[in-house]
């Protein structure tokens, strides 16, 4: 019998099942302040006291589900105390147990992005990798920006630096596009429909950009939002583009344009390019195992790498083929440019 079916570890357990887009995710734990704590899950916290670190940053806004039904998943964070206890991960199947002195290193980790609620920690990845497995869902690390005035989605790809924010201030403070997801892009192929579904509407922008590239942020946010700091280049201020979303939680059909962006401030010219068949199917594949691939440091003591597996690639590698061959592709782009001359459309 497994760690995880041993009934002796359930005998204490609080527990709550939360959905992310449409994976139920349950948490069982031994204290009640390590199930979905507000302080990374919660959208009006978020908004009082932005942070870069919380989940709601990168998974978007979770609701709470009644727990009768199966989870697609069970996430165990364990709380162990003492001077032998130490941090551990373990996962089988569709559950995960983290254990270890877990209320003390919530007190000051070293970056709360890698943490058990992070968004960039252990729930992300389960999460994305939850999607796959149970919805065909995959999550790619991009920005998405739809027109409703001609049903077109803009989607940039990109790892961190890349410039998918330059292109959402672009679309949606200059261009009349509203904001999908501003972290992750969550789509499926279901039938003959092609479905986006809406995500994270908080991002971290960089404080430069917003004073000399995109004035026009006062209107939606004000002045208030930027503190005094000396280098406006090196500070991020976490933005709720809230006001600015698509008022629905899907999007079924729309006409593509895919735009891999490398955006460099200083860059005076444009060089955009139209990309190959095999390099966006190739890229595409890349990006959509990102999250699930990426290396993690938990509070800066437990290394852990990747959720993936052959079978797990190979059913990846479909789903992103079976996008690509039903989608409404207007283009695909390559675009390296600076921040004024980035827009690809």
């Amino acid at each position: 019998m497994s760690y995880f079916t041993d009934n002796s570890n359930h005998k204490t357990l609080y527990a709550q099942t939360r959905k992310f887009v449409e994976a139920n995710i349950a948490v069982h734990s031994n204290c009640t302040e390590l199930i979905y704590p507000d302080m990374y899950m919660d959208p009006e916290v978020q908004k009082r006291q932005p942070e870069k670190w919380r989940s709601v940053n990168g998974l978007g806004v979770s609701q709470i589900v009644d727990p009768a039904g199966k989870p697609d998943a069970v996430l165990y964070v364990l709380n162990e105390s003492g001077p032998n206890s130490d941090l551990r991960l373990l996962y089988h199947e569709n559950e995960y147990v983290i254990a270890g002195p877990l209320l003390e290193l919530e007190k000051n980790p070293p970056d709360r992005r890698y943490t058990v609620y992070g968004c960039g920690g252990l729930l992300t990845k389960i999460m994305v990798t939850t999607l796959e497995d149970h919805h065909g869902i995959c999550s790619l690390h991009a920005t998405s920006m739809y027109s409703e005035k001609d049903n077109h989605l803009l989607l940039a790809i990109g790892g961190p630096g890349a410039g998918k924010t330059i292109l959402l201030l672009e679309a949606c403070l200059r261009k009349g596009y509203k904001v999908l997801t501003t972290e992750y892009t969550h789509f499926k192929t279901a039938g003959d429909s092609i479905i986006f579904y809406k995500g994270s509407l908080f991002d971290n922008v960089r404080v430069g950009n917003l004073i000399y590239d995109f004035p026009e942020y006062e209107a939606i946010w004000g002045k208030e939002i930027i503190t005094d700091t000396k280098n406006v280049w090196d500070t991020k201020v976490a933005l709720d583009f809230q006001p600015l979303q698509v008022e629905e939680n899907k999007i079924i059909n729309p006409e593509v344009t895919i735009v891999f962006p490398k955006i460099e401030s200083q860059r005076t010219s444009a060089d955009i390019q139209t990309i190959s068949s095999y390099q966006t199917l190739f890229q595409f594949f890349l990006n959509a195992g990102e999250q699930i691939n990426r290396p993690r440091l938990l509070y800066g003591r437990l290394p852990f790498s990747s959720f993936d597996s052959k079978n797990r690639g190979m059913r990846r590698l479909k789903l992103v083929q079976d996008f690509l061959d039903q989608v409404n592709l207007r283009a695909v782009k390559t675009i390296f440019a600076g921040v004024k001359n980035s827009w690809p459309l």
